[in-house]
């Protein structure tokens, strides 16, 4: 996990048949010590780190055209790589009210998936106050015009076909694991900055449509330019919170727990 995240760091569109750039990183001493292997691993690790750039991960509307979106597509200067962010809680952070936004994010994602699904962990831990703070992997803007969207990168292992990683078993990893607590706190910490940052971000409902893309969280190991129905890859999870989500959890975070359902 950690050497795809430092690979995706270095490796660029451009450079993808560069193998000097993978050797620098230090793989030869923690994989493969026969030249011959290590030879054949980089090439087939730079193919596939290739594909992974240049696969369809969603698609954009922009002046009523559909654009699809690709990591190979980017440029350096609309993306920030290893963002931080620190949140204070002014009051007490409830992990019931919480879990509640939570459940709701979790009925809305998954109530047109038919067949078992795995319930949604809850977070079990005493309320507390204090500081919150992360490090996002990547918030970038794919045209000059387009919107934000923060990124993240995933090495979990669903299986060894593409078909374990459409957005049924993608979203079943994503609950199970937690990934949805990441994405509530990622985008308040991304609303906070906009309304700082941006005077033309009010905080409301419609300058977060028209200013936040969504979330899009990519699970590498099912990541190729082969694409699922819905004309994106395997392994790219495409996720929205509504507003009124994003709202409650900056309202809590504020001490807020009495906020009006909306």
């Amino acid at each position: 996990g950690d050497d795809s995240h430092r690979l995706r760091e270095y490796l660029e569109d451009n450079v993808a048949s560069d193998y000097r750039k993978l050797l620098n990183l230090g793989l030869n001493k923690s994989y493969i010590e026969d030249p011959e292997k290590l030879g054949k691993f980089i090439s087939d690790l730079t193919s596939w780190f290739y594909a992974v750039l240049k696969a369809s991960i969603h698609t954009e509307i922009l002046e009523g055209q559909s654009v699809p979106l690709s990591l190979g597509s980017l440029k350096p200067s609309c993306c920030f790589r290893e963002v931080p962010f620190f949140m204070s809680c002014s009051g007490i952070f409830s992990y019931e009210k919480f879990n509640e936004i939570r459940m709701d994010f979790f009925e809305t994602l998954t109530s047109k998936i038919t067949g078992e699904f795995p319930e949604c962990n809850l977070i079990g831990k005493s309320d507390f106050t204090g500081f919150i703070k992360g490090t996002i992997d990547l918030v970038a803007r794919f045209s000059d015009r387009g919107k934000i969207y923060l990124l993240d990168y995933k090495t979990n292992y669903l299986g060894s076909s593409y078909e374990n990683y459409n957005r049924a078993g993608l979203l079943a990893s994503f609950f199970s694991s937690g990934y949805d607590v990441q994405t509530l706190l990622y985008t308040v910490a991304l609303h906070r900055y906009f309304k700082v940052a941006d005077p033309g971000y009010l905080g409301d409902e419609e300058s977060y449509n028209r200013m936040f893309g969504g979330a899009i969280y990519l699970y590498l190991r099912g990541m190729s330019q082969t694409r699922d129905d819905s004309g994106c890859c395997y392994g790219s999870l495409w996720l929205k919170p509504d507003f009124s989500l994003i709202s409650r959890v900056d309202a809590l975070l504020d001490g807020n727990c009495d906020w009006e359902e909306k």
